[in-house]
C-alpha cells in the first residue's frame, strides 16, 4: 500500500480542482465576450476565431477561479440580506443573465453573462457585477475609474459598461470581494459613455475580421505583445517593431567610454 503522505494530499486537491474546473471545448464564436476587450483587436480576433488555440489554465490557476466564484456566490447571499437592512431598501435579484450588445447591422457583437440586479424600492434598476481579484489589485482601487488604470482590470470595467449599455441602465453596481467589508464602485455609464463607444467599435471591427477570416494589424506595442498567450504561436509579429539599437557617434561620448574602460581595467589589473 502506498506510504501516506502531503505529496498524495496535493496530487488529490489537483484531481479535485481539475474536475470542478472542467470545461467544454472551446468553439469559435462571431462575437466578443464582454470581458474579453483586448488593446489589441488582433488578439480580440484570435480569441473569437481559433480559442482553442489558447493554452490551458494550470491547477494553480484554476483552484484560484473555483475560490473566487465561491465568494461571488457568497457576497450575491449577502446582498440580498443587506438589501432588507438599506435605506431605502433594495431587492439582489442573483440570478445569472445572458446580455447581448447588437450593432447597426443586427449582429450580437458583445455577449456576456451579468451576475444579478438591485432593484430599489422606487422601481429603478442597477445592474450589479461582482469581482473575486488578488488583494494587491484590490487595495489600488477606490473608484470605478480606477479599474481603468489597472493591467489586470482594464476590461473589467468595460464589461461593466457593456451590462448597462445592453440593458439601457445608467447606473449599476460593481462589487470587489476583500478581506473586510467589499468595496462598492457606483457606475455611471454617461461619465464613460465614449470608453463604451471605443469598445462597441473595436467589437464591430473584431466581427467583421472574423466574418471575413482576416486579421487585422498587429500592434505596436512590445509590452503587450510580450503578454499576449498568442506571442509566437498563433501570432508572429515582426520583430523589427518597436524602438531599436541607439548607435553613438558623438566623439565626446565615445571618448568618455573608452575612458571609463581604461580606468576599470587599471583597477582590476590592481
Amino acid at each position: 500500500n502506498p506510504i501516506p503522505d502531503v505529496e498524495a494530499i496535493e496530487k488529490a486537491w489537483i484531481e479535485h480542482v481539475e474536475q470542478q474546473q472542467k470545461r467544454s471545448a472551446r468553439e469559435p464564436h462571431p462575437y466578443v465576450y464582454a470581458s474579453s476587450r483586448r488593446r489589441c483587436v488582433r488578439k480580440m480576433v484570435l480569441e473569437c476565431s481559433q480559442p482553442q488555440s489558447m493554452p490551458e489554465f494550470d491547477a494553480d490557476t484554476k483552484a484560484r477561479f473555483v475560490r473566487g466564484k465561491q465568494r461571488e456566490d457568497d457576497l450575491g447571499i449577502a446582498l440580498q440580506r443587506v438589501g432588507r437592512l438599506s435605506n431605502p431598501p433594495f431587492e439582489f435579484v442573483g440570478q445569472q443573465e445572458r446580455v447581448r450588445v447588437v450593432d447597426r447591422k443586427g449582429r450580437t457583437v458583445i455577449s456576456g453573462m451579468i451576475d444579478g440586479y438591485i432593484r430599489w424600492e422606487s422601481g429603478e434598476v442597477w445592474p450589479v457585477e461582482i469581482k473575486s481579484l488578488s488583494a494587491f489589485t484590490t487595495d489600488k482601487v477606490s473608484s470605478f475609474t480606477d479599474l481603468f488604470n489597472g493591467t489586470w482590470t482594464w476590461s473589467n470595467a468595460f464589461q461593466m459598461l457593456s451590462y448597462l449599455f445592453s440593458k439601457n441602465q445608467r447606473y449599476g453596481l460593481f462589487v470587489m470581494d476583500r478581506s473586510g467589508l467589499p468595496k462598492l464602485l457606483k457606475v455611471d455609464l454617461m461619465e464613460h459613455f465614449s470608453d463604451m463607444e471605443e469598445f462597441l467599435r473595436d467589437a464591430e471591427l473584431c466581427v467583421d475580421h472574423v466574418e471575413s477570416g482576416t486579421l487585422p494589424d498587429f500592434i505596436k506595442d512590445p509590452a503587450e505583445c510580450k503578454r499576449c498567450w498568442a506571442m509566437g504561436h498563433a501570432c508572429n509579429p515582426p520583430l523589427s517593431y518597436g524602438p531599436g539599437a541607439a548607435v553613438f557617434t558623438d566623439p565626446g561620448v565615445i571618448e568618455k567610454t573608452e575612458r571609463l574602460v581604461e580606468l576599470e581595467t587599471a583597477l582590476t589589473a590592481a
